[in-house]
């Protein structure tokens, strides 16, 4: 199983709407649309996740970290 770093659902690789390699790291989609948007703009989307639930945030809300 793989998150959809766009909307944070649960993909099956061999059953997700698309791919993406993103510095060397493989990407599955749940649509195109969270492809598309994770494709514009990747380090929004993979700086904006929490690593641990896979909830998206903002930065300034964020109640921890390092």
């Amino acid at each position: 199983m793989h998150k959809d770093p766009v909307c944070g659902m649960e993909i099956v690789a061999e059953k997700s709407a698309g791919k993406t390699t993103y510095n060397e790291n493989d990407y599955f989609f749940c649509s195109i649309n969270c492809k598309k948007k994770f494709d514009a703009d990747p380090e929004s989307y993979l700086s904006a996740v929490d690593p641990v639930c896979g909830m998206k945030m903002s930065k300034d809300s964020a109640k921890g970290g390092s």
